[in-house]
């Protein structure tokens, strides 16, 4: 699947409407959150939902992509990806939810910045932050998926911490709304 400049609208309002539900569950429901962000990284359904996600998206990007000599082997896809998921939920089960996770947001990157990457507004670089800033969050949880459920705990743990994390939620949501505006 090709992303092109025309589908920047489209991401940054799908982005600000996620910000905002994650802003409102926040702010709105807090303790049910907190439940639920502590609840998470074991959850095991979960966990096979957002790998297998993952692994797919992975396996439809690198069937995109020019590899050289390696070419040749797109084919067997087909195959390594429904075995790679086998391995990954056979053998990297414990906070498997957490992991996957990580790795839809360096995934789902990759399609923000295509949007982004011709596109004339300077709005865009908005989406563009957006997305390093999902990189490097997947890149941390992969490598230490545990801390993600100290680090939500943390953030969860006060009021004040609960308002400004919804504050900046919101914040996120208003840039990305307006990034979908002025898109267009």
């Amino acid at each position: 699947m090709m992303v092109g400049t025309e589908h920047l609208s489209g991401i940054s309002a799908i982005a600000a409407a996620l910000s905002g539900l994650g802003a409102f569950f926040v702010l709105r429901h807090a303790e049910a959150t907190a439940r639920a962000l502590a609840a998470f990284p074991r959850n095991r359904r979960a966990g096979w939902v957002l790998a297998a996600i993952a692994l797919i998206g992975s396996a439809m990007l690198v069937d995109q992509m020019t590899l050289g000599g390696l070419s040749k082997y797109k084919s067997l896809l087909v195959v390594i990806t429904p075995v790679t998921f086998y391995l990954v939920t056979k053998f990297l089960d414990e906070l498997l939810a957490a992991r996957a996770l990580g790795g839809l947001l360096m995934l789902i990157p990759t399609f923000m910045v295509d949007a982004a990457r011709w596109h004339p507004s300077p709005w865009r670089l908005v989406v563009v932050s957006v997305a390093y800033i999902m990189v490097i969050a997947g890149i941390w949880i992969v490598l230490s998926p545990y801390k993600f459920r100290a680090w939500t705990s943390w953030l969860m743990a006060t009021g004040g911490r609960r308002t400004v994390s919804g504050i900046t939620l919101v914040a996120l949501a208003a840039a990305l709304a307006i990034t979908a505006v002025v898109s267009r």
